[in-house]
């Protein structure tokens, strides 16, 4: 039989759950949150900080947010991504495009557009729509992989 302080000892040493036990002693595990082991009472949990890649789009998550980069713009979000029991999220942030050809020193700066970045993670697939929050222009969709190498074709 499973005694109950040494579950909360092992759980105050580890910062983890302890497992429940039924009325007839057997213990059963808490459920992981997430792969990374976040997560709050609300179910939303991190993304943890890592690279995901796919045609036309590189994802850095960072965490305390992520930076996009595109084949002809860059964006991104100051806050970490946080995905909801389904694996949805949604984040506000900026998109930038960009310009091919040499640029120079007295070019002014391209603006920043707001944007909301809105799509779903299952395990280590993203899919993910951007759209600029001024117009309701969609860019978009992509998928992405955790750990996977982006196919960017930068624009000239």
């Amino acid at each position: 039989m499973v005694r109950p302080l040494f579950w909360l000892m092992l759980s105050l040493v580890l910062g983890t759950t302890a497992p429940t036990c039924d009325q007839g002693g057997n213990s059963t595990p808490t459920p992981d949150m997430t792969s990374n082991g976040e997560g709050n009472a609300s179910g939303d949990a991190a993304l943890a900080p890592g690279t995901w890649g796919g045609d036309g789009i590189r994802l850095v998550v960072r965490e305390d947010g992520a930076d996009f980069e595109f084949d002809c713009a860059m964006g991104e979000t100051a806050d970490p991504i946080k995905t909801d029991a389904d694996g949805a999220f949604a984040n506000a942030g900026e998109y930038t495009r960009e310009q091919g050809g040499p640029v120079s020193v007295d070019d002014p700066p391209l603006p920043s557009l707001a944007a909301e970045y809105r799509g779903t993670v299952t395990g280590d697939v993203m899919r993910l729509t951007i759209t600029l929050t001024a117009t309701d222009e969609q860019i978009g969709p992509f998928e992405l992989e955790k750990d996977k190498q982006a196919q960017l074709e930068k624009c000239l």
